[in-house]
């Protein structure tokens, strides 16, 4: 399994279900965000970024979101969450797989972008069959009734916002077709596209005039 720095999103997944890793979430728009194995208050690109989701997801006006943190260790993420679901190292793949199957099997997954704009749901769904709650909780490490409620939690609360780091690719490809399944993926969706950094055949010949920086900060990337 390949080793990737800890702040890089799953572009993977990104690539094989988009065709392009030009993909971003709104981390401040949720009421319920999850964030399977990713700690994203500390590994998040850009920690002013982070922090301001953070803020807004605890301080507008109205019902303030949700945050559950699905990770083995007690990070920090998890220490500011609202529920932190410690589950077995290596299976968060399957915890997003049994969400999923459990919202399609309640007829609360988003049909229309499903049936529109995807490839291949039916045989999807078929396969998430052995992905049970209770196999799903017996491999994960967790009582049955967290799990439960978690799918009770993502089925209520929408939008709601599935969150995962470039890990396993199986794990990037669970989660992301978790988002799928709960419509964030829509027009009225969590997330949206953007153009791809330009190669080097594409760069301006001669000096710059003006360089525009959008949320990013190049120099401690680099």
């Amino acid at each position: 399994t390949p080793s990737f720095p800890p702040n890089e999103p799953p572009s993977d997944a990104y690539r094989l279900m988009h065709g392009s890793a030009a993909l971003s979430c709104d981390l401040s728009r949720p009421r319920l965000l999850v964030s399977f194995g990713w700690d994203w208050l500390v590994a998040h690109p850009s920690h002013v970024e982070a922090q301001r989701a953070f803020a807004l997801l605890r301080k507008r006006g109205g019902e303030r979101a949700h945050i559950i943190q699905v990770e083995p260790r007690f990070s920090v993420t998890a220490s500011k969450a609202d529920s932190w679901l410690p589950i077995r190292p290596g299976t968060q793949g399957l915890l997003a797989l049994g969400a999923a199957r459990e919202i399609i099997s309640a007829g609360r997954h988003d049909a229309s972008f499903l049936r529109e704009r995807s490839l291949g749901f039916a045989e999807f769904a078929k396969a998430l069959e052995p992905f049970t709650i209770p196999r799903v909780s017996k491999a994960a490490g967790l009582p049955e009734r967290d799990v439960r409620l978690l799918c009770v939690k993502l089925m209520s609360m929408s939008p709601a916002l599935a969150l995962a780091g470039r890990g396993p690719l199986f794990d990037q490809l669970a989660v992301h077709a978790l988002n799928a399944v709960l419509g964030g993926l829509g027009k009225e969706g969590l997330f949206s596209s953007w153009r791809e950094p330009a190669g080097p055949e594409e760069a301006p010949e001669g000096p710059i005039d003006t360089l525009l920086v959008d949320r990013v900060n190049p120099l401690f990337t680099a």
